[in-house]
Formats: C-alpha cells, structure tokens, sequence
C-alpha cells in the first residue's frame, strides 16, 4: 500500500523542519542587521535635528555682534576725530596764552615785563599748589594747573 515506509516520512519532516528552521534564522539575520542601520540613520537624523537650531541661533547671534562691533567702530572714530580736534584747540590756546603772558607788563613794576609763568613755575617749586598760587596771582586754578601740565609736558618732549 504504501510505497514510502513511515521512517522515510519522518526523515522527510525533519529534512522540511530543518531547512524551515534555517530559513527563519536567515530572516532574522538580515532583520537585525536592517534594524541596526536604521537605528543609526535615525540618530544621526535626530542629532542632525537637534544641532540645527544651535547653529542658526549662533549665526544669527554672530551677526548681531558683527553689527554692534561696525557701530562701537564708527563711534570709536568718531570720537577720536573729536579729540583730536580739541587737542589741537588746545595747544592753539596754550600758544596764544604763552604769547599773551610773556608779552604783558605789570604796571607797578615801573613798565618792566612780567613774566607770569616764570612766576607760576616758581611758587610751584617752591611748594605752593595750584590753588595757593591762583589766588597770589588773582588768576583761575584751572589756568594755573593748564599752565603747569603744559610746561610739564612740554619738559617730557
């Protein structure tokens, strides 16, 4: 009746059960391996996410410190350009004060000429402050101590 004996059939399903086996394992194999490079592709992406947003706020902060730097620039210069001019003012004053005072004459000198910065210079060294001989003279404070730095930077060059 039957042409196989039964032992053959079993070998058969085990031969069948075997290479099912094998095949399951393959297909798992090639699963693991698709879920490892999907897992890095989803990481890179999401730190490529997260990293953009970093840096667009770090350009854009970059531009607004390019900015402040060009305008504090301009007023740098600006200013520079202000002080210059009034240091040129100013040697032009303290010019204009050295021919004054060396040219006037005190009266109650009998017509001789008076030398205010000589004197200034002097009371100075002789330990008087700039107030004390302000007041001697009947001049400003602030003329005196002009005079004084004038002379001081005058001895420096």
């Amino acid at each position: 009746m039957d042409i196989f004996p039964i032992e053959v059939w079993v070998v058969f399903q085990m031969v069948i059960d075997l290479f099912l086996i094998m095949l399951f394992l393959l297909i798992l194999k090639g699963m693991k391996s698709e879920i490892k490079k999907n897992t890095v592709k989803q990481v890179a992406k999401c730190f490529i996410n997260l990293v953009k947003p970093v840096l667009s706020e770090a350009e854009l902060v970059s531009r607004g410190f390019d900015v402040q730097l060009a305008e504090k620039r301009k007023l740098i210069n600006g200013l520079n350009k202000k002080l210059d001019i009034k240091i040129d003012k100013l040697n032009s004053l303290l010019n204009k004060y050295d021919l004054t005072i060396s040219s006037k004459v005190d009266k109650s000198t009998g017509g001789a000429v008076y030398n205010r910065q000589k004197e200034i210079i002097r009371l100075h060294e002789k330990g008087d402050d700039s107030y004390t001989i302000s007041k001697k003279l009947l001049i400003t404070k602030t003329e005196v101590e002009l005079l004084l730095d004038f002379k001081k930077k005058k001895s420096l060059n």
